[in-house]
């Protein structure tokens, strides 16, 4: 399993599980395709406009569980998202996904 932050996550679930696992990084752990990334860790909701219920509440979860196993790692970032024109992307459905996830993720802070 490579030695990025997804393949470093995937190791430790499977290490949870009982299996033996080696992580394989041709450079330093964590220094290629992850280190590349915004390094965001967002809780899901871009998943919404698809309607991805499931896939919203498991990024809510994933997010709560880094920010108890590493709350010196993860800090809150504030952002603007900008509403353009009345269709999928205006003020009424833009407020409305908001409250959904709002609902969906009710408990995100619990335990943080």
């Amino acid at each position: 399993v490579g030695g990025g932050i997804h393949g470093a996550m995937i190791a430790w679930h499977a290490a949870l599980a009982g299996f033996s696992v080696a992580l394989v990084e041709r450079g330093d752990f964590g220094c290629s395709t992850s280190a590349n990334s915004q390094k965001i860790i967002h809780g899901g909701l871009r998943y919404l406009q698809n309607l991805d219920f499931p896939r919203t509440r498991q990024s809510i979860l994933e997010r709560r569980r880094l920010l108890r196993l590493a709350p010196h790692l993860v800090s809150p970032m504030p952002c603007m998202m900008p509403i353009y024109g009345g269709d999928l992307k205006g003020r009424a459905v833009m407020g409305t996904g908001l409250t959904l996830y709002d609902c969906l993720s009710w408990d995100r802070n619990i335990g943080v």
